[in-house]
């Protein structure tokens, strides 16, 4: 199709006041389609469109965007013309003269609009388009001003100090100069606050998330909303978690990881698991009860695993640093929590001398996890398990597979290597006890049955994790079931009481 086609059906989707919805929702689909085909037919010509052509298409829509802002096609075309700008061809010198201005300009009409995306864009550059966006009269309460904020609060991880000076530049500063918030009109603002005291509980700076909460909490003028209720409920788990964090953990730094290993090195003889124990049940009502039949790693084993993990991960990325642990303490002895730097992921193990398995969350799930049993923590996003089973290297593979590739989801963005680029060092990833060795060694079929029974335990985590979700579900439905069964029940109730008042009368 040639520009002028094109320019024709932009022009019949923002001249014509007569179409529906339904039809507006077609063209505009059929312009982005279009758009598609004649920018791949200038490029199999080996040429591009040229930056006036761009103008001609982007700016009826920037002028008229009022009436078409909701319809995804049209947000999604006109960000792809914006990007074209970067390789279009300029007829006169001028032609890209202030392009970054220009396109700064598109943007702040049209992110955080049904469609568009931040994806590679920097916190410093969102700021810029936030200000932009700021000059309108709706100032922070804007719609699109929220979507933008809360979609990078996704990608807070690929920059975290970035992330809080962006939220902190729009949104805080706003809130210290606005008589407490009471001024905020858009309860999404709510979200915002919940990703930047996330990003700080990330970092362990525990004080900073309790003073951004209560700086939401002052914005009264949203406290009716279902978001303000649900902040309040946040920090009132954060308050509750603080307290039994404090009882339960202590903060310890270390000089190196070699140090951290050897403040490990205890026999302990406490099973705890992720909440005190009550007579040896489980929240759930499951036994803690061990077989003798099941595997118990002697704490030797579990240092030795961490060693290895500690080698590769600084293969991976010389900048992870092990040397930051929380250590349980009276009930919860025995029990670390080794957050790995700059990762954000952080790994939780039990050093008694029980059956169990070591556990890889993201940071932000520990708060969440501490509360948990250990079959309710397997089913949540974010978390990860290593068995711990006899076949020494299968453990070591599993657990350093796991944390590579959990690390590597909060790097969305950022080029590292796979599980199958990194290297091991085959001395070490051999090791194995005395009585293990000789089995390989001697007993060819032994090792072959052996190796099939580790694998089948390696694969009881992600079965688990299949159940454990299965069965929230189930939970969920039930309690949908229950909830819709007792609103009847409450209808009919009120159906009786409504007549016989009518009878009365």
């Amino acid at each position: 199709m040639r520009i002028p086609e094109l320019l024709n059906l932009v022009y019949e989707l923002i001249d014509n006041t007569e179409l529906t919805k339904k039809e507006k929702n077609s063209l505009a689909a059929n312009i982005k389609k279009q758009y598609g085909i004649t920018v791949k037919d200038f490029r199999t010509a080996g040429k591009e469109i040229t930056t006036i052509n761009l103008r001609r298409l982007i700016y009826p829509l920037i002028k008229n965007y009022d009436s078409i802002k909701d319809i995804n096609s049209i947000n999604e075309v006109i960000q792809t013309m914006t990007e074209d700008f970067d390789t279009s061809y300029a007829i006169y010198e001028g032609d890209k003269k202030n392009l970054d201005k220009e396109k700064e300009k598109i943007y702040a009409v049209i992110l955080g609009n049904p469609g568009t995306s931040i994806d590679g864009m920097s916190n410093e550059y969102i700021s810029k388009i936030i200000k932009r966006k700021l000059t309108e009269k709706d100032g922070i309460n804007r719609d699109d001003i929220m979507n933008v904020l809360n979609m990078q609060g996704k990608n807070m991880y690929l920059d975290l100090e970035g992330y809080q000076k962006l939220i902190n530049d729009s949104v805080v500063s706003y809130l210290t100069y606005n008589e407490n918030g009471k001024k905020f009109s858009n309860p999404k603002i709510m979200e915002v606050f919940k990703s930047l005291a996330a990003s700080y509980k990330v970092q362990g700076n525990f004080d900073k998330v309790k003073e951004i909460y209560e700086q939401a909490l002052k914005m009264k003028s949203l406290e009716n909303t279902t978001e303000y209720s649900e902040l309040v409920d946040d920090y009132d788990n954060f308050i509750k978690f603080m307290d039994e964090m404090k009882a339960g953990f202590v903060n310890v730094k270390f000089d190196c990881f070699e140090d951290l290993l050897k403040s490990l090195n205890v026999t302990y003889t406490q099973n705890p698991i992720f909440v005190k124990k009550q007579s040896g049940i489980e929240r759930n009502g499951s036994s803690e009860t061990v077989s003798h039949d099941n595997y118990v790693m002697p704490v030797e084993y579990k240092l030795k695993g961490l060693e290895k993990l500690n080698r590769t991960l600084k293969r991976e990325d010389d900048s992870y640093e092990m040397k930051n642990a929380e250590i349980g303490q009276d009930a919860y002895e025995g029990y670390a929590i080794i957050k790995i730097e700059n990762a954000n992921v952080s790994i939780l193990e039990n050093f008694n001398e029980v059956n169990a398995r070591i556990f890889i969350v993201k940071n932000e799930m520990i708060d969440q996890i501490r509360l948990l049993t250990k079959n309710d923590a397997i089913a949540l996003e974010g978390v990860e398990a290593a068995n711990h089973v006899e076949n020494f290297n299968n453990y070591c593979n599993n657990l350093i597979r796991k944390t590579i590739r959990l690390i590597n989801e909060t790097k969305k963005g950022v080029d590292h290597s796979s599980y199958d680029e990194v290297f091991f060092d085959e001395d070490e990833i051999y090791e194995t006890d005395e009585k293990n060795s000789n089995v390989y060694k001697n007993d060819g079929t032994k090792a072959k049955e052996m190796n099939v029974r580790e694998n089948n335990e390696i694969d009881e985590v992600e079965l688990e994790r299949m159940n454990a979700r299965k069965n929230r579900d189930e939970v969920k439905r039930l309690e949908k079931i229950l909830k819709d069964i007792q609103k009847n029940t409450d209808e009919k109730i009120n159906n009786v009481l409504n007549s016989n008042e009518h009878s009365h009368e």
